[in-house]
């Protein structure tokens, strides 16, 4: 037996006993959080940004589609700024940081209460360069990359409050 070999078993033996489970793994032939993420309703958001970000929430949490019937609302209020990064001597702007923070909250809908709330946040930098339309495309690029990673976030949060409801108490 390979030096590998005994080192990708002494892994599985280690984490099989230190109660590792997968976070997106069944609990049970009935509940899972993907099953339980399923039942989250995205509220709308206003603005150009809040849709990218609402679009990106919706792929992550509900991708097979709005639940039927929804258990839980994720309402969200965002802020973006745009911050001159480099500055030169001549006082022109040369690079951007595009920034979003989502602040959310869980909502159970039977009962109309918060069940969890959090914040996310991300920073994505763009150069200015001669071309308005390449800089636009910059700065949407950049608007993109947060709300993606935001979104990760955010889904990742869900999936382990979600997680933590579904255990069983030890």
């Amino acid at each position: 037996m390979g030096y590998r070999t005994f080192l990708w078993i002494a892994v599985f033996v280690l984490t099989a006993n230190c109660g590792f489970r997968p976070l997106y793994g069944e609990r049970s032939m009935s509940a899972s959080t993907v099953d339980a993420m399923a039942l989250v309703d995205v509220a709308r958001l206003p603005h150009r940004y809040g849709q990218i970000l609402r679009n990106h929430l919706l792929d992550r949490i509900t991708p097979m589609g709005r639940p039927v019937s929804p258990r839980y609302r994720l309402k969200l209020s965002i802020k973006t700024q745009k911050e001159a990064l480099a500055i030169e001597q001549d006082e022109t702007v040369e690079r951007f940081n595009f920034s979003l923070v989502a602040s959310y909250k869980l909502v159970d809908l039977a009962t109309a209460a918060t069940v969890f709330q959090a914040q996310s946040q991300s920073i994505a930098a763009y150069n200015v360069v001669r071309s308005d339309y390449a800089t636009l495309v910059a700065e949407q690029d950049a608007a993109a990359r947060v709300a993606r990673e935001v979104s990760d976030d955010i889904k990742v949060q869900l999936a382990i409050f979600f997680d933590r409801q579904l255990s069983p108490r030890s």
